[in-house]
């Protein structure tokens, strides 16, 4: 299991250069795949495992989990 940013980090390829051979989607929309911030497409995870030659795979494209701020402790009133 790669990550995308850590494949694309070993490739050294952009995220420009990475939209380019994905093909349909901008170079913002592979910093947000590359983060994890946004999940892609069935189509759009097929193509990435193409140009990856299957190193990366669509489960490890899912998007993590949104990190939650602490609780705020209840103050006395």
């Amino acid at each position: 299991m790669v990550s995308l940013k850590l494949w694309m980090r070993r490739e050294g390829v952009t995220d420009s250069a990475m939209a380019e051979r994905i093909g349909g989607v901008s170079a913002e929309a592979v910093r947000k795949l590359r983060f994890r911030t946004r999940g892609p497409s069935i189509g759009l995870a097929a193509r990435i495992e193409a140009v990856t030659s299957g190193e990366v795979r669509a489960v490890d494209l899912v998007p993590a989990s949104p990190r939650r701020a602490p609780a705020l402790a209840e103050t006395p009133r």
